[in-house]
């Protein structure tokens, strides 16, 4: 399957299968689908990253709060978010079923 594997792409990819799952145990025809976003900081130096999020078309895919961001840009911003807001949130949240 050309899913992608990074964190932001399960946050996306669990409530559809999620909603797949209880639709066929409902006896119902499952309809949500995955669009085939992801998302990748890519660090291009010490404190600067390119955040990038696309689907599977490879068409920009901006998500709330980083649809700000011009993901054309390094930026600084990108850095302090992916280092002090993603990696806990991965971390102390998504792993342990909370986010």
């Amino acid at each position: 399957m050309p899913t992608s594997k990074t964190s932001a792409a399960i946050r996306v990819q669990v409530p559809v299968a999620a909603r797949n799952l209880i639709a066929l145990m409902e006896e119902k025809e499952p309809v949500k689908r995955y669009n085939g976003y992801a998302a990748c900081p890519i660090i291009t130096d010490y404190k600067h990253v390119l955040l990038c999020e696309f689907d599977y078309d490879k068409k920009p895919a901006g998500s709330f709060p980083f649809s700000w961001m011009d993901q054309s840009k390094e930026l600084r911003a990108a850095w302090f978010l992916k280092v002090h807001i993603l990696k806990p949130l991965y971390f102390h949240g998504m792993l342990n079923g909370y986010a």
